[in-house]
């Protein structure tokens, strides 16, 4: 697997509050679909900090960043203890966690979708720092590398707890997960790298 060196940004979210205004219409770019697609993560025994975000791509599957969980046949969901089936990895930081939970509302990938961002703008839900359900709105800002991979920079503020969290274009895809952080709070997105092979597994 592709090694990437991360910086994550950790900062003190206890005196932080986060609100947001939920949105009832369930079209497929709705924040509200995003929203019941976004899942909190963690290890079965978790120590504080140890969290990342997810995203449901698939009645049993979950999309966040290869790092964010290890070979581990327990973990959270939301709270809840699920089992892990399946991990499955591509070459850029980003995994596939199938569990013996259910997801009643999943999102579309789009992998190209990168390629074309232009100035469009981005949604995620993710969980910082002690909060969660958290939700930003962001742009592209460029393309950069870090190692030999092409990055994608958004401008969007994203803290410890976020890595994982799904990046969400307006008409309702995932073209990103969040991986690496900067001193600017700017995201950095590694193009998503699964296999027609890999996107089969999901279920």
């Amino acid at each position: 697997m592709f090694s990437v060196a991360y910086t994550i940004l950790f900062l003190v979210m206890s005196q932080i509050s986060f609100m947001f205004t939920p949105v009832v219409d369930l079209t497929p770019a709705s924040l509200a679909q995003q929203h019941r697609a976004a899942h909190h993560i963690q290890y079965d025994n978790p120590v504080e900090g140890d969290s990342c975000s997810a995203t449901a791509v698939g009645p049993h599957t979950l999309l966040t960043a290869g790092h964010c969980l290890m070979a581990s046949s327990k973990i959270k969901i939301d709270g809840t203890n699920a089992s892990v089936v399946n991990m499955i990895f591509d070459d850029a930081d980003h995994m596939f966690v199938v569990t013996d939970a259910t997801f009643p509302v999943y999102l579309h990938i789009n992998q190209n979708a990168l390629d074309s961002i232009g100035a469009a703008q981005v949604h995620m839900w993710g969980n910082p720092g002690r909060s969660t359900d958290v939700y930003r709105i962001g742009s592209f800002l460029k393309w950069s590398t870090i190692g030999d991979a092409k990055l994608a920079i958004f401008v969007l503020p994203i803290f410890a707890g976020d890595s994982g969290s799904g990046l969400i274009d307006d008409t309702g895809d995932i073209i990103g997960v969040i991986s690496v952080g900067n001193n600017d709070a700017n995201a950095g997105i590694l193009p998503l790298q699964f296999t027609d092979a890999q996107l089969a597994q999901i279920k």
